[in-house]
């Protein structure tokens, strides 16, 4: 677990990819008090998701996305802040799969940083059109010719999914 100061410091790091340089987004946010930082973060997110949507070039999705994907981080993390909490589940920067996929592994962080749990992926595969997945907590029926995802042992969610966060940005 790591203190709000180190929580700082690691999305410093993730934003600049260097250590000890300084985000100038991440550092708006940085001194504000628990409420003003999530009332701050839930209009970066709402702001990032309209930018998602209107989005007209592969480079204006992704840039948009990456926005979308730290203001969750942030929401999350005011929001537990608001609720009194201290110690929140670091992330990992070194390890391949955040390397391929920032963005991703931002967004896996922000579910992480409002669950009562450490979720446990598993792999669920759907054979094509209609299936049923593989892991028995599966719910999903693919719609395509096939399908792999990952879902929590423990509560079913589906990885990459932003409806924990949604739910706090849309409250």
């Amino acid at each position: 677990m790591v203190s709000p100061k180190e929580f700082f410091t690691q999305l410093h790091l993730v934003m600049t990819g260097k250590a000890g340089e300084q985000s100038s987004t991440v550092g708006e946010y940085e001194h504000l008090s628990p409420s003003k930082g999530l009332e701050k973060a839930i209009k970066y997110y709402k702001w990032a998701r309209r930018l998602v949507d209107s989005a007209q070039s592969d480079g204006g999705y992704w840039a948009a996305e990456g926005d979308r994907a730290l203001a969750a981080v942030l929401v999350a993390f005011f929001k537990q802040l608001n609720e009194k909490q201290k110690n929140f589940p670091p992330l990992v920067v070194n390890d391949g799969a955040f390397l391929m996929d920032k963005q991703a592994q931002l967004e896996n962080w922000a579910v992480q940083l409002v669950s009562d749990h450490k979720h446990m992926w598993e792999s669920c595969s759907h054979t094509g059109v209609g299936s049923k997945g593989s892991h028995p907590k599966c719910k999903k029926i693919c719609e395509f010719g096939g399908l792999i995802h990952n879902i929590c042992r423990k509560c079913s969610l589906e990885q990459y999914n932003p409806a924990p966060i949604e739910a706090i940005v849309n409250t």
